[in-house]
């Protein structure tokens, strides 16, 4: 995975080229090429760079180098120019700028077969060392090409995935949510005489499940961070898990002292511990368990509950990342995890 990412953003062809500017300074320093190919070999480098970034000054640098250079430079102490020249021809195709390619490649091919004449070598074996060389820059340029696309496609899945993911999880909470409001109509009307509380706590639990998908799908957009959304109390987040509870005949025990009431550790303690409570009414049986400790530097909570079901293996669900962003916004930390039966969730925020 690193090498496909360092080959997509144009770390093979840097690296292809250092290699043969060093190759290029220790053959001036032994004296086989000529400083002014060492500068030539120099500008090819910086021009390999350029392409990486910003194509058409790298490409127009590379072929005023060629041109020039051909001129200027005696046959045989002529440097690597050519050779930097085709791996900025790699570097085009990479990114499938195929005409601009074509048009490096009509600039560096020809320089070997000049460089090559005027030193006196044989047409034909110039000829085939062109093709050659030409044909392998090509066949690397268009593999980079391909490990591009492959890694591009790869990305997509991913992200394809992760929206599936986020889509179950909406879903198990709005069912939860609808099916807690049902439950509690239905209790209210096999009960008879509601009261006007009580059909008010449901309008209340109704109005919730819709400020959550709101608030949801404001996350998903980026309108606005977690920590600016609507915050509880911690006593207000356990009368609506204990009522939660309380529908599905399950008992809701504290031990401890919540925060102050109205401190802003109370406000995210509250959001925190009603989101936990949401899950072990999700996926928990039995009692739910609700400790609090209040230390010197910091508030704890620990909520405890026997699961349900066997966790699903699709990594960490979109609501725990969540909780687990809204702690670390305010200096703390969250862990949700089981151990054996009991799924154990417990944060600690820092006091004001």
């Amino acid at each position: 995975m690193l090498l496909q990412r360092f080959s997509v953003r144009g770390g093979a062809e840097i690296t292809l080229g250092s290699l043969w500017i060093v190759a290029s300074a220790l053959s001036a320093v032994a004296g086989l090429i000529s400083p002014l190919a060492l500068l030539f070999d120099a500008v090819g480098f910086l021009a390999v760079i350029l392409i990486t970034r910003r194509r058409w000054p790298g490409l127009a640098v590379t072929c005023a180098a060629l041109v020039v250079s051909v001129v200027v430079i005696e046959p045989g102490q002529y440097g690597f120019l050519w050779v930097q020249a085709l791996i900025g021809v790699v570097s085009l195709l990479r990114e499938r700028r195929v005409w601009q390619a074509a048009l490096q490649t009509a600039f560096a091919l020809p320089t070997i077969m000049a460089v090559g004449l005027r030193a006196g070598d044989d047409l034909v074996p110039i000829a085939v060392s062109v093709v050659i060389v030409g044909a392998l820059a090509w066949g690397v340029g268009w593999g980079f090409h391909r490990d591009g696309q492959l890694a591009a496609a790869r990305e997509r899945g991913r992200f394809h995935r992760e929206q599936l993911r986020i889509a179950g999880d909406l879903h198990d909470f709005v069912a939860r949510d609808l099916t807690l409001i049902s439950m509690r109509a239905e209790a209210a009307i096999a009960k008879g005489g509601a009261t006007v509380d009580e059909l008010r706590d449901i309008a209340g639990h109704s109005r919730a499940a819709n400020q959550f998908l709101r608030e949801t799908a404001a996350a998903l957009d980026g309108s606005h961070p977690p920590a600016l959304q609507p915050l509880v109390s911690v006593t207000s987040a356990l009368e609506i898990g204990g009522r939660d509870l309380e529908v599905q005949e399950r008992a809701l025990h504290v031990d401890g002292a919540p925060p102050t009431a109205g401190d802003i550790v109370d406000a995210v303690a509250g959001r925190l511990l009603l989101e936990a409570l949401h899950n072990a009414v999700k996926h928990g049986t039995g009692k739910v368990d609700v400790r609090f400790r209040d230390e010197r530097s910091h508030f704890a909570v620990e909520i405890a509950n026997i699961t349900r079901r066997t966790p699903p293996t699709r990594g960490t669900s979109f609501g725990t990342r969540a909780m687990v962003h809204r702690a670390t916004v305010f200096g703390g930390e969250l862990t949700s995890r089981q151990e054996g039966d009991v799924w154990l969730c417990s944060f600690t925020l820092p006091k004001a």
